[in-house]
């Protein structure tokens, strides 16, 4: 039977990482096995046959090379009743349900996502260089629920697509009316509709502790330059892939527990051998 949550990851020339985004999401979501992984992917041509290996290391994900990203997203949707949305710098650290998650979008109308990156330790915004207040909240469950309208910085931001649940029909609406080619201007839109929801869902899910986080080591797009990411040299896409094609992969279990202050934090890689 036919999942009714689709786990999208959005990916560019990123496959060490996207291993760890891919083998963190199975250690602690603890029914991963409820929704659809399907990944849609950009590779330069140096990077397509470390994609193809990676793929025969996760045979159970669907791949999906990029074409019309527009036409593509709206296709992977169809069916499902709702999106989580990844990016192959994630890492999951914490665990949790995602059919707990869903459960309590089909029965809320008024809360617009379950966020897996927000939580009451993310006090700094990373884009931004700013501390951030912490919304008003209210223990909700094991979950906090605050009103997005009334907040600040990625408190504020409540459709983005890196870790966060949606309804499909939620994200389908705005994707009927929106030109984007690239998952930052997928993101971007998305964003500059969010006022749309104000009235009738002014309302975000997150956990205490977050579950995840953005590692922005490395930068893999162009428009938009000006994004803030680390400069290492030892972590551009390039290295990366070599220690990828040597066998290196992140260990993900050195980061269980972490709790970053952010939704992005800079963190070294742990890499390990393949046995």
């Amino acid at each position: 039977m036919k999942s009714t949550i689709l786990a999208l990851l959005f990916s560019r020339d990123r496959q060490l990482q996207l291993d760890a985004t891919l083998r963190s999401l199975r250690r602690h979501c603890n029914d991963s096995d409820c929704a659809d992984i399907k990944v849609l992917f950009k590779a330069s041509q140096e990077h397509r046959t470390l994609y193809l290996q990676l793929s025969q290391d996760h045979l159970d994900v669907e791949w999906v090379p990029e074409g019309d990203l527009r036409a593509q997203l709206l296709s992977l949707l169809s069916g499902y009743q709702f999106v989580l949305f990844l990016v192959d710098d994630n890492i999951v650290v914490h665990p949790f349900s995602l059919a707990e998650l869903a459960r309590i979008l089909a029965e809320e109308s008024q809360v617009l996502g379950a966020s897996l990156r927000l939580g009451r330790n993310t006090t700094y915004c990373y884009p931004c260089r700013a501390l951030q207040r912490l919304p008003l909240m209210s223990q909700w469950g094991s979950f906090q629920r605050f009103r997005w309208v009334q907040a600040e910085y990625d408190f504020g931001y409540p459709l983005e697509i890196s870790s966060s649940l949606y309804r499909t029909g939620d994200i389908q609406a705005l994707l009927s009316s929106m030109p984007f080619g690239t998952p930052n201007e997928l993101e971007a839109g998305m964003a500059g509709q969010a006022l749309e929801f104000a009235d009738t869902r002014p309302d975000l899910i997150c956990f205490d502790r977050s579950v995840a986080f953005s590692n922005p080591i490395n930068i893999v797009q162009t428009l938009f330059p000006e994004n803030r990411v680390g400069q290492s040299a030892e972590y551009s896409t390039n290295h990366l892939a070599k220690q990828f094609a040597e066998g290196n992969r992140i260990c993900i279990e050195c980061y269980d527990g972490l709790t970053a202050n952010a939704c992005h934090q800079e963190v070294a890689l742990v890499l390990e051998r393949l046995s």
